[in-house]
């Protein structure tokens, strides 16, 4: 996040415990001041890292983080293929090898994430599969009737994904945003499927679900089954997650952080699990940098304060006029050139990176928020209020 203020520090802590996440018991309606954070360096990380538009520089910069998440369309594998007559047959040939057959499961990916695996801690692959209409390769969504038996056909992909990108990837998302049209009965037996398939094959992958949410405006609510979470079977997951975007009336993402407390809230009854907060962003053309990058620190230190354990913000660069209304939503500008909140996200990683919450001192009553860091041995406050446009205070004890 971006360019900070650094002040000498004063400010009398109020007390707080600090509590271990699987021993802190609290319910949606009573949310504990007793939190345990993540630091700055483990929590904030990108969407979008490994795609890069082939942009070397765009992979630096991103490369400052330690977390990436990233989409890919099922259909790259499929070739064509419908999911149920899907054969693993995954590419294990040492990378980088161009000659890898691209036709076999997983071949890009596997050559893609071999160069980079060392540059991220944490390497997300988010697969889509769900959609009401299909659509043409690659850019293809599977439809209820395409996957045949549903979890055999999760199941298969999970194993080829797992032989084919073990120590690569270090998780498996289970849809991104699925679509309803196979219905809520389908994508669980799917999803078991891919959690199974991982299992069987990997050490180390774990499994993420999709986008779980129950709030916050959203035109597409209708026709996405993360509005069904009463329904979507949490004990599949090692990570849940959830993605949010503060959308006005006229679905523009500008909004405040605050907003969005609904959405962080609405996952303290599974905080026995990892929680992700796995897409949020702000429109820097319509709110300036200065704002976009002020709310992107607000909504971080929001989440780490309500037991998130990483917050990917969407997206490391502006994408096209086709991604509407997110187009400007990136830290990036299009030619990879950094924006302020790229600037003040390196900072938070780079210079705070060690630091995690220890207090809660202002928790939004009256509009007015504060919480206090510490890396062990030094202190920091990062306050600011709702009405605020700019970048929060910073004070760092001297």
């Amino acid at each position: 996040m971006k360019y900070l203020s650094v002040f000498a520090f004063l400010v009398f802590f109020s007390s707080c415990s600090l509590a271990q996440k699987n021993k802190s018991v609290v319910s949606s309606k009573s949310i504990s001041t007793q939190v345990t954070s993540p630091t700055f360096s483990e929590v904030i990380g990108v969407n979008g890292g490994l795609f890069l538009s082939g942009s070397e520089e765009t992979l630096r910069k991103a490369s400052v983080f330690e977390n990436n998440r990233i989409f890919y369309l099922m259909g790259h594998d499929m070739k064509g293929r419908m999911p149920k007559d899907f054969i693993p047959k995954p590419c294990l040939t040492d990378c980088p090898n161009i000659s890898c057959d691209w036709e076999n499961t997983n071949a890009a990916w596997k050559f893609r994430l071999c160069d980079w695996r060392h540059t991220f801690t944490t390497n997300t692959i988010a697969f889509e599969v769900f959609e009401g209409t299909g659509r043409d390769y690659p850019n293809r969504f599977y439809r209820a009737e395409e996957l045949g038996d549903p979890y055999q056909a999760g199941f298969n992909y999970g194993q080829s994904t797992a032989i084919g990108l073990e120590g690569l990837i270090t998780t498996v998302e289970v849809g991104n945003e699925p679509h309803g049209s196979p219905g809520i009965e389908t994508f669980n037996k799917w999803a078991k499927g891919i959690a199974d398939g991982v299992r069987s094959k990997s050490k180390t992958m774990k499994i993420c679900s999709a986008d779980r949410q129950n709030s916050g405006p959203d035109i597409f609510g209708g026709t996405l089954l993360n509005n069904q979470m009463k329904d979507i079977d949490t004990s599949l997951f090692d990570i849940l997650q959830v993605h949010a975007y503060a959308f006005n009336k006229e679905f523009k993402v500008t909004d405040s952080p605050e907003s969005l407390r609904k959405e962080l809230t609405d996952m303290h009854p599974y905080r026995d699990k990892e929680l992700w907060l796995g897409e949020v962003g702000w429109d820097s053309e319509l709110l300036g940098e200065e704002t976009q990058a002020g709310y992107l620190l607000r909504i971080i230190v929001l989440a780490m304060r309500h037991d998130f354990d990483k917050v990917f913000v969407y997206n490391i660069i502006d994408d096209g006029p086709w991604a509407a209304p997110f187009e400007h939503c990136g830290i990036l500008n299009k030619d990879s050139s950094p924006k302020k909140s790229y600037e003040l996200l390196k900072r938070m990683v780079t210079e705070f990176g060690n630091y995690r919450i220890s207090k809660v001192v202002k928790d939004g009553l009256g509009g007015e928020y504060e919480y206090n860091f510490t890396d062990g041995k030094k202190e920091l406050s990062i306050s600011w209020k709702a009405s605020d446009r700019g970048i929060p205070s910073i004070l760092v004890a001297k």
